[in-house]
């Protein structure tokens, strides 16, 4: 009994580190804060691109985010884009039976720099542990099917965090701009992989990314782009399989210079990898994918 009560702890406390400390509740829509070691429920995790008047974590969001719902209600009005969205994926995160949803624009405290330092160490896990991520293009306003609607040119596909936010998942769903569903990451691979260059074995999970050679996973980040320009290199973590403390006063080259140096650490035998040509993480970020077809 005492070891299956160490063991469920130790299990509650591997949870914790790799899952959110902050989510919102899909039923009350009010903030939910986990302390160390409590156990964390399933939950589903919100994968989008950043807009104009983006909802960040401050004491009165929610409250006015309620107020607004209300207002929704009686008057049957449209609510802001931004409020839209985290509405929208609440209600899905809902209706699939999952109480909790992580959203990364609300649930990170971006005026708290250990709150966004840990945040960004920790996403790619958030998103491999959840239970269902939601990829919300919101280009794509054409109800109709995936040919018809330009999946592949999406702005989704062009950011740097979205592609472990695609590989990362057990399983991902994509929605257009109204909400309707246009398939799974599993239905779509042979797209997205036409896409994104990465192969439908990849693409499906039924292979590792990490089993794949260090240049061609750097290859799938080369045409990508971040607000913040450092964030090519933290946008790696999960892809790379290594974390640095994030830095936002470095610039790219001493990032990845770092991110390289803590990479050759973890994984030495990868040295093999970048001998001979003179190549590092640097010159295979800035090449150009020959696979990678989107603009």
């Amino acid at each position: 009994m005492f070891l299956l009560c160490s063991l469920c702890r130790l299990v509650n406390r591997t949870l914790y580190q790799v899952c959110p400390r902050r989510m919102i509740n899909t039923s009350s829509l009010q903030f939910k804060d986990f302390e160390d070691g409590a156990f964390i429920p399933h939950y589903a995790i919100l994968s989008h691109t950043w807009g104009a008047g983006e909802i960040g974590y401050q004491s009165t969001a929610l409250v006015f985010f309620e107020r607004e719902i209300m207002y929704k209600q009686r008057q049957g009005t449209k609510t802001k884009p931004a409020y839209h969205k985290i509405v929208e994926a609440c209600m899905q995160a809902y209706s699939d039976g999952l109480e909790y949803l992580w959203i990364d624009t609300c649930c990170i405290n971006q005026e708290d720099q250990t709150d966004v330092h840990r945040n960004v160490k920790n996403m790619y896990s958030y998103y491999r542990n959840s239970r269902i991520c939601y990829a919300y293009l919101a280009d794509k306003h054409n109800r109709q099917g995936v040919a018809e609607s330009g999946f592949g040119q999406s702005r989704w596909f062009t950011r740097g965090w979205t592609l472990q936010e695609l590989l990362a998942p057990p399983e991902v769903i994509f929605f257009n701009s109204y909400w309707g569903d246009i398939g799974t990451r599993t239905k779509l691979c042979a797209e997205i992989s036409s896409v994104t260059g990465i192969p439908e074995d990849i693409v499906r999970g039924s292979t590792s990314f990490r089993d794949v050679d260090v240049q061609e996973r750097m290859s799938w980040s080369v045409l990508r782009k971040t607000t913040r320009s450092v964030d090519r290199a933290y946008c790696l973590f999960g892809i790379l399989g290594v974390f640095i403390e994030p830095d936002y006063t470095e610039d790219l080259v001493t990032a990845i210079t770092r991110l390289q140096e803590a990479f050759f650490e973890r994984y030495p035998e990868k040295h093999s990898e970048f001998a001979g040509d003179g190549v590092d993480l640097l010159k295979m970020l800035t090449r150009r994918s020959h696979r990678a077809r989107y603009n």
